[in-house]
């Protein structure tokens, strides 16, 4: 191993403590998470993934194929069909989330072992963006090392102040809350990958951007628009720098193959559900606003553009309002000296 190496590795351990010592202090001395209440706005995202765990811990993920139900078993069902199941969205949230109740040997999950969880994921977000952050600083040579950690160690904390994660990700975990973990460690292997010399390092990182991609796909459809330009970047600059043919093709497969694996594994879930596709069609004509009247277009606008712009200048209002030291409306996090509360 060169000394050039070792400084590298001196240097991610270095970043990692500074950057997870900032996040115990900031998550669990200035946030005030309340881990026993799921009251809050959103709180019916929370509550129906603590209801998906549960289900397949207690009556098996296998024998539910992985999908979840709006409903428990009972006597008033006759079959899983009655049940409402639930495959507008992939089911790779919940699969993370029971992977660790299992792991953990739990028969049942609550609000406080989701709360725990996030901040778990959090914690790795962190990692992800300070690392991004130097390895993009490290390769510009704008910066010494010194300047470089702490703008690193800034830009984690920066975006762990954010309204959208100090006020929605602290409390609320779903499929487009865990779906961010995924994208942010892609964005870092595949720097990593574009950047790297060493070849073991290069092959790993591949296997490791191969199982992101997989479980993102199984997580959320932002993953699949995100993995898609990120494609289309590939294919461009494979064509700007003229590649050979078999570097081109290997490139290509990396994304290929387990997007297609992930979509394989989906459609398999989907499959024995009643009607799959009945149902899906109908959850995309009433999301993009298809029932209501007027052009799709229009309403497709009116429900993402301004719809979602609204929701979030919601929160940025409430991350911006004062408020008594540790009063809350309803229960959730509140900023010791009372600059931000979550309801």
């Amino acid at each position: 191993m060169s000394k050039g190496f070792y400084c590298k590795m001196l240097q991610g351990v270095v970043l990692s403590i500074l950057t997870i010592s900032a996040f115990v202090l900031i998550y669990f001395t200035v946030f005030e998470i309340d881990y026993h209440n799921t009251g809050g706005a959103y709180m019916a995202v929370s509550a129906s993934t603590i209801k998906f765990v549960n289900q397949w811990l207690e009556e098996g993920a296998l024998k539910l194929h992985f999908t979840c139900y709006e409903y428990f078993d009972s006597i008033e069902f006759h079959s899983l069909s009655e049940r409402y199941p639930y495959v507008s969205y992939p089911s790779g949230s919940t699969f993370l989330i029971w992977i660790l109740a299992k792991l953990m040997g739990r028969q049942h999950i609550g609000i406080s072992f989701l709360k725990h969880v996030q901040a778990v994921f959090l914690s790795i977000e962190m990692l992800a963006a300070a690392f991004f952050t130097c390895c993009l600083l490290r390769h510009s040579g704008f910066v010494r090392k010194a300047e470089n950690m702490i703008i690193s160690v800034a830009t984690a904390v920066f975006w762990l102040y954010l309204p959208g994660t100090a006020w929605y990700l602290s409390n609320i975990l779903f499929a487009d809350q865990v779906v961010i973990l995924h994208i942010m460690l892609f964005i870092l292997l595949e720097y990593i990958n574009d950047v790297a010399e060493n070849s073991r390092l290069i092959v790993f990182m591949r296997i490791c951007k191969a199982g992101i991609i997989y479980m993102g796909v199984l997580t959320d459809y932002y993953f699949w628009i995100f993995a898609f330009f990120i494609f289309m970047m590939k294919c461009i600059r494979f064509i700007l720098v003229q590649t050979k043919l078999k570097y081109v093709v290997s490139g290509l497969l990396e994304y290929v193959v387990p997007v297609v694996c992930g979509l394989g594994t989906f459609l398999w879930q989907i499959s024995y559900t009643e009607n799959w596709i009945a149902i899906l069609k109908k959850k995309f004509v009433y999301r993009t606003g298809g029932e209501a009247a007027g052009s799709l277009f229009e309403n497709f606008c009116a429900v993402y553009t301004g719809g979602n712009t609204m929701r979030g200048a919601h929160g940025a209002a409430f991350y911006n309002t004062r408020v008594p030291e540790g009063q809350r409306m309803d229960g959730g996090l509140s900023f010791r000296g009372g600059n931000l509360q979550y309801f």
